[in-house]
């Protein structure tokens, strides 16, 4: 008996402990974010910092042992940067969602929340370069678009529950990485970046269904898309893409199609099936204009007839003296 008292003391001891740790962590997170300034949780019955538990705090969620799983403060006006010690203060954290404020600095390192499954900053004033996210294997989200993020992109390997990536709108450089064992990736999306080299290899994350390139100053061809049967969007425009389209017949999902303002070459290839109306765009480029069966659909689905005649960048300017449109 005396052997299982000692057992629970010790037992409740540790879970006191690290629900002050956490609520220090809160603590922290309220001061360096403008917490006074909030648009919710800085008063009221769910006020942050009140005698209340913490887990009843507005945007916070804990599991049955009282540890913090959970923080969701996004459109709630925060401002100044993330605290340091976010993760060695709050370890047990699973989500944190702090989108569309006015938070800057840096994100601090979050490599020992091992249980991390949504990281999410976008639409904020964040600065540096992106964490690592070595050892997050239980991560599904990331996402920190549109902030002014610089520096290489992290290494993706061994990220095998990945199913979201959005590091868009920023000022990322570097090459994009192989995206080796993400196998059931759906969005992954980098347009908008200062980013070089090629579009890797797609066909190991056969579940994709947005894939995001464009805005970049990527170059070499655009990689087999046949057996991404999933994909609903693609676009990859305003780069230095070379080579011709790929085959695109067997998409039976792909409804949106941009590679607009590369240099691509060749004939355009059978259009996928369930493309929607003004949902392509493949101009300007440097494409063979030599009439098609497939004519009919590229007018239907660039909403141009012809489709090479479109009014933000015409393939037959480029052509100018080599082809005759085609009535």
């Amino acid at each position: 008996m005396l052997r299982k008292a000692l057992l629970l003391f010790t037992t409740l001891a540790i879970s006191t402990s690290a629900a002050a740790s956490e609520r220090e962590g809160l603590r922290k997170l309220f001061e360096a974010t403008g917490g006074a300034l909030w648009l919710r949780g800085a008063s009221g019955p769910q006020q942050w910092l009140s005698n209340e538990s913490a887990c009843t705090w507005y945007g916070i969620t804990c599991n049955a042992g009282g540890n913090v799983i959970e923080i969701n403060l996004g459109f709630n006006n925060l401002s100044g940067s993330l605290p340091a010690d976010l993760a060695l203060d709050l370890p047990s954290l699973q989500v944190f969602y702090v989108d569309a404020n006015h938070i800057g600095g840096t994100v601090p390192d979050i490599s020992g929340l091992h249980n991390l499954s949504v990281f999410s900053v976008g639409y904020n004033l964040m600065t540096g370069m992106l964490p690592s996210l070595s050892g997050l294997t239980r991560l599904q989200s990331f996402s920190v678009a549109a902030n002014q993020f610089s520096g290489p992109m992290p290494d993706l390997t061994a990220l095998a529950a990945l199913l979201y990536f959005d590091i868009s709108n920023n000022q990322i450089d570097g090459t994009i990485p192989p995206l080796t064992g993400l196998s059931v990736l759906a969005t992954f999306d980098v347009a908008g970046n200062r980013l070089e080299g090629a579009i890797p290899a797609l066909l190991q994350s056969p579940h994709l269904q947005q894939a995001v390139f464009s805005s970049n100053a990527l170059s070499g061809s655009i990689p087999p898309l046949a057996d991404l049967t999933e994909l609903s969007v693609f676009a990859a425009s305003s780069n230095r893409l070379s080579g011709p389209i790929p085959a695109l017949a067997t998409l039976t999902h792909l409804s949106y199609f941009n590679i607009g303002n590369n240099d691509l070459t060749g004939p355009v290839p059978e259009p996928p099936p369930n493309l929607r109306t003004g949902g392509a765009r493949l101009c300007p480029n440097l494409l063979d204009l030599t009439p098609s069966p497939s004519d009919a659909a590229w007018n239907d689905a660039t909403g141009h007839s012809p489709w090479w005649n479109a009014p933000d960048g015409s393939c037959d300017v480029l052509f100018q003296g080599r082809f005759e449109p085609v009535e």
